[in-house]
């Protein structure tokens, strides 16, 4: 299972494992003053623009920094919000009956 990144045009690019995702998100969790930061791991979803600067903020140690560095340049494309997901995806369309 993998994490991916979405705006509101869809897809925008893999994050991180389960692992990485984990890892960064113990780092990203002690990070305070960092609203943005503390929405995506709360929320799944952030503004972008905000996120980016609490991202630039400061880089991660070890293997938290790819996951940073990733999601950096994801928040740069993405258009208004940044949603992290684990990439279970429902389409929207309602259940189809038996």
């Amino acid at each position: 299972m993998s994490y991916v990144a979405r705006d509101v045009n869809g897809y925008l690019g893999d994050v991180a494992s389960l692992g990485g995702w984990a890892t960064f998100a113990e780092w990203a969790a002690l990070q305070t003053g960092r609203p943005a930061l503390a929405a995506l791991l709360e929320e799944g979803w952030a503004d972008a623009a905000l996120l980016l600067a609490d991202l630039e903020a400061k880089a991660a140690p070890g293997d938290a920094e790819s996951t940073r560095a990733v999601l950096a340049v994801l928040a740069r494309k993405a258009e208004d919000i940044l949603l992290v997901t684990d990439g279970v995806e429902d389409d929207g369309a309602p259940p189809e009956e038996a």
